[in-house]
């Protein structure tokens, strides 16, 4: 995943699959020894404007890793996936950009 931020902790998403209007699942690991506040997901087709109709469910797994289950993209396309890191020292940003076949 990508920040704007060079100081930022590295994170790794782990999708293995992403079935046209299914929810789905996916893990997020912060690699760095980050200190974590809370976390914050969503997804986005940019070329629509519009995002998912429903709301993920973001499970703390422990040692920097969080599984996050309910995204559902309903529409084939470029999707961004949105990450969201709170830290004492503020709010990073990471997005991934995926499409669906």
């Amino acid at each position: 995943m990508m920040s704007s931020d060079n100081d930022a902790p590295r994170v790794e998403l782990i999708i293995e699959d992403m079935p046209l209007s299914q929810p789905f699942s996916m893990e997020i690991k912060f690699c760095d020894d980050a200190d974590i506040q809370s976390v914050s997901v969503d997804a986005i087709m940019p070329a629509h404007q519009h995002g998912m109709n429903y709301t993920p469910v973001i499970v703390d797994l422990g040692d920097g890793s969080f599984r996050v289950d309910g995204m559902l993209f309903h529409m084939l396309g470029v999707w961004e996936i949105q990450v969201g890191l709170v830290q004492d020292k503020g709010v990073t940003r990471y997005t991934q950009t995926t499409t669906l076949k």
